[in-house]
């Protein structure tokens, strides 16, 4: 069997900067994978929309927002279910986090905020985690924290109101955010990976 090789290499920018992370989806209707890069981290900078000409180069780049933040995960999902891919930020305290509604174009405006400016957000993760008998098709956000107990922001339709619930004990980094049913329930879990704690899998109830 062949094994694929990934020797050729194509440069998404000139400079070496703090980025935390990479989501990649069809951000104007043309059938083409663009990204967005999450930048940022400790030290504000613009995240970027870089958008595919169809054979995978990316000269046309633009800043996602006006204002530089400190940014880990910026989550492609359709938050208003408009059939287009919107965009939620998790920004490091002390920035807003934020919701970006995309136009169906690849223009992106801030529809509203969730969370606290100080709370130290890492990784974000988004589905419909209402139950089989009321899920209303809305997609909603899981999010964790720096030595804070996790989120679920739960969507009332628009992507612009969403009510919280924590979860969790707060205890080591939340990096990593991984959604699935695993008990066989009809309701999706919420699995963790943790820095300096122990690592956890919080299985969805009322």
């Amino acid at each position: 069997m062949d094994t694929r090789q990934f020797s050729k290499v194509i440069l998404l920018e000139e400079t070496s900067e703090t980025s935390a992370n990479t989501s990649v989806g069809d951000l104007d209707g043309d059938c083409d994978l663009d990204i967005v890069l999450a930048k940022g981290r400790h030290w504000p900078l613009h995240d970027r929309v870089l958008l595919n000409d169809g054979s995978g180069i990316f000269s046309d780049a633009k800043n996602l927002g006006d204002q530089p933040d400190r940014t880990y995960s910026a989550v492609l999902v359709d938050l208003d279910q408009d059939d287009d891919l919107d965009v939620v930020v998790s920004n490091d305290s002390p920035d807003k986090k934020l919701i970006y509604i995309n136009d169906g174009q690849a223009v992106f405006r801030v529809a509203g905020t969730w969370g606290s400016p100080q709370w130290n957000t890492r990784n974000a993760s988004v589905a419909d985690l209402n139950g089989d008998m009321n899920r209303d098709g809305a997609s909603d956000i899981v999010i964790g924290y720096a030595t804070a107990p996790g989120s679920v922001f739960f969507n009332k339709g628009q992507g612009d109101d969403f009510q919280q619930v924590r979860f969790g004990d707060g205890k080591g980094v939340v990096y990593g955010i991984a959604l699935g049913d695993l008990n066989k329930d009809g309701f999706l879990d919420i699995a963790v990976g943790i820095s300096d704690a122990p690592n956890k899998v919080y299985l969805s109830g009322l």
